[in-house]
């Protein structure tokens, strides 16, 4: 059977003191991404919270 590897993206928000974004600090970033899984219930919230596959390619079953 084929299977198949899925790059997506999950939605999640920082909080900053620059109007751009560009104080995010990798730490920053990691407690929010953190914060919002521990936040999202095992149900639609995660459908939702992930974006469609924007990348995805076969997987080889010798490496997988």
């Amino acid at each position: 059977m084929a299977r198949y590897d899925h790059a997506v993206t999950i939605a999640f928000s920082v909080i900053s003191d620059d109007p751009n974004g560009l104080d995010f600090t990798p730490m920053a970033l990691r407690a929010a991404l953190f914060a919002r899984i521990a936040a999202l219930k095992l149900s639609d919230e995660w459908l939702e919270a992930v974006d469609a596959p924007f990348d995805t390619h076969p997987v080889d079953e010798a490496t997988a």
